[in-house]
């Protein structure tokens, strides 16, 4: 009883303030893995490239209270799973929403005292932001005078939403051109906009050759692979339909399959591909996608930001599978108006493209091209160095 009291008070108790000096406060949320893998990132080149750099990391809708942060994924991942129509409308309705309306007046507000007595604990010299809601409060505490430290602001889709712009962010890391487009049309300057691509970890720059990721994985050189990674929260539960039609085909073809940490996907996909005609393997989560997005041909996948950022910088060409409403709907419009990307919004249709590109090179090549121009494979590199040299150079 008394460790189950504990375990209570550990889960829902609010994180303490005990925090000295840090050069950097980097704040991000795990409303989806994108956004802590960019600020892991960014925070690695940081690391990498100014050595001796202290950073506090922390999850700031956790940091306002544990509680906030369960009953906010839970509603996110819930919504779109079961009325992803009403997510997309709220998506919309926001997006072009005034920066001093009273919804955003509220998220700008949110836990704005503990930051400011976190703040005024942890002294930094530059202020990190991968998620909208801390750059909004860090925004209006800068507004109001209470802080003066320069706001850094990742932003972890291509497309620019109401909740990323804040007049008081002194520097913009962005995705692409189009994104800078976006904000400057907002008001922003373009001189506080920096275009090196959503920070992705360095080893997606690294070049390493075929023959040797064929010999790892066990793959066989003379057929086209196809990578197939399975949605967070299993928002995409006909994976394992489409894993079977692209397994039992006669179109000779072999299949890597991801499932990351969703033990019940990767069972119904290992049974989807038992004694299938082509070679398929199916894998939990990995620490090596850089390598399989290496050797593969081809993806399919959701359209998450920092999916897509890491796709293009190996040059990969995708077929987005049923892209969540709002974001990542944005994302794969980017990516298919590029020529990067095809979209599907079922299973059939998600084979039928990947039949028919892999029956046609010319296609394929010409997707492998523009993904490569898009792609920016020392993103994070290039986001650390702009911090440094703006803020960090004395």
């Amino acid at each position: 009883m008394e460790e189950s009291k504990f375990a209570f008070r550990r889960i829902f108790a609010p994180v303490r303030e005990s925090f000295g000096p840090h050069d950097i406060l980097n704040l991000t949320a795990d409303m989806g893995a994108g956004h802590r893998r960019a600020s892991e990132a960014l925070e690695g080149a940081l690391r990498e490239a100014r050595p001796g750099t202290t950073i506090l990391t922390l999850n700031y809708i956790r940091f306002v209270h544990p509680l906030l942060d369960i009953i906010s994924s839970s509603i996110y991942v819930n919504t779109i799973k079961v009325a992803p129509e009403l997510y997309r409308r709220f998506y919309r309705v926001t997006k072009e929403i005034e920066p001093d309306s009273l919804w955003q007046t509220l998220l700008n507000n949110l836990g704005h005292r503990r930051l400011l007595r976190l703040l005024q604990k942890v002294k930094p010299k530059v202020i990190l932001a991968t998620f909208p809601t801390p750059a909004g409060v860090v925004g209006e505490l800068k507004r109001r005078g209470l802080v003066s430290a320069p706001l850094v602001t990742v932003v972890t889709d291509n497309a620019v939403h109401t909740q990323w712009v804040n007049p008081w962010t002194d520097l913009y890391i962005v995705a692409s051109e189009k994104v800078l487009e976006g904000l400057t049309q907002r008001g922003i300057p373009a001189e506080r906009i920096a275009v090196t691509g959503i920070p992705i970890d360095k080893k997606f720059s690294e070049n390493i050759p075929r023959d040797v990721l064929y010999a790892k994985y066990h793959l066989d050189p003379s057929l086209p692979t196809v990578l197939v990674l399975g949605s967070a929260y299993g928002m995409t539960h006909d994976v394992p339909e489409l894993c079977r039609s692209l397994a039992h085909t006669k179109r000779r073809l072999q299949l890597i399959v991801v499932c990351g940490h969703d033990k019940i996907l990767r069972w119904r996909c290992l049974e989807a591909v038992e004694r299938a005609k082509n070679p398929a393997r199916v894998f939990g989560f990995v620490n090596t996608m850089h390598e399989l997005m290496r050797v593969s041909d081809l993806a399919v996948t959701k359209a998450g930001g920092l999916t897509m950022s890491e796709a293009l910088a190996c040059g990969l060409p995708l077929v987005i599978h049923k892209p969540i409403p709002g974001q990542e709907e944005e994302n794969s419009k980017f990516l298919v108006s590029s020529g990067a990307a095809v979209e599907s919004r079922d299973a059939e249709r998600t084979r039928d493209l990947v039949f028919h590109l892999l029956d046609h090179p010319d296609e394929l090549d010409a997707m492998r091209q523009k993904a490569k121009t898009l792609g920016h494979p020392n993103s994070a590199r290039d986001a650390a160095q702009e911090i440094i040299q703006r803020y960090l150079h004395k």
